[in-house]
């Protein structure tokens, strides 16, 4: 859980994975939980210094329209997390920022906690 975060707003389709994320977060940050589908629930999200999304993007449809919902949601940067297959490994890595710079999965949380101090 993110030491220096104000606050967390999270927005899943799932009440269980909302629910676990409030247990792992009381007492240490402020959470926003909203319930159901990106982007359908995007006016209902307030603009955030860090947009996160995990492993998400494997089912969506309009993926320009996800995108620009993160976007706009973002007052300094988007972090897009997923996994591929390189050959016969499998990679986790992540795109930062308005440049989509493949990013490793080790080096995340670093570029995360440097957006949030910028």
């Amino acid at each position: 859980m993110p030491s220096d975060a104000a606050r967390i707003v999270a927005a899943d389709e799932s009440a269980a994975m909302l629910d676990e994320l409030a247990k792992l977060a009381r007492g240490l940050v402020t959470v926003e939980l909203i319930e159901g589908r990106w982007p359908d629930v995007a006016e209902r999200v307030a603009p955030v210094d860090v947009v996160v999304c995990a492993h998400v993007l494997y089912n969506v449809k309009a993926l320009a329209e996800f995108a620009t919902a993160l976007h706009v949601r973002a007052r300094r940067r988007v972090v897009v997390e997923f996994t591929a297959v390189q050959g016969s490994r499998i990679v986790t890595f992540g795109l930062v920022g308005g440049n989509a710079a493949a990013v490793p999965h080790d080096r995340l949380r670093g570029l995360m906690q440097s957006a949030l101090n910028h």
